[in-house]
């Protein structure tokens, strides 16, 4: 959404948890010997447009954050 990068598409291929970045496949910058790396993005500047729910791990854990959200907002209206 932001950056350099801005109007590329392309799939996650690879998730940095150490320094919390991602790689895109399709986004790479050659370096001074001319061969090609790709370059690591923030999450926060970029947006999923389609999510893959094949793995079952990502939907339980999708289901807990929606749950606890919607209790979230129970308690926030019921304190109003």
């Amino acid at each position: 959404m932001r950056g350099k990068f801005k109007k590329r598409r392309g799939k996650i291929s690879r998730v940095d948890y150490g320094k919390y970045k991602i790689y895109v496949d399709g986004v790479t910058a050659k370096r001074t010997i001319g061969t090609d790396y790709q370059v690591p993005i923030h999450p926060s500047k970029v947006r999923i447009t389609i999510l893959d729910l094949e793995d079952k791990k990502r939907v339980k854990s999708l289901e807990r954050r929606m749950k606890k959200e919607i209790e979230h907002e129970v308690k926030k209206t019921k304190s109003s």
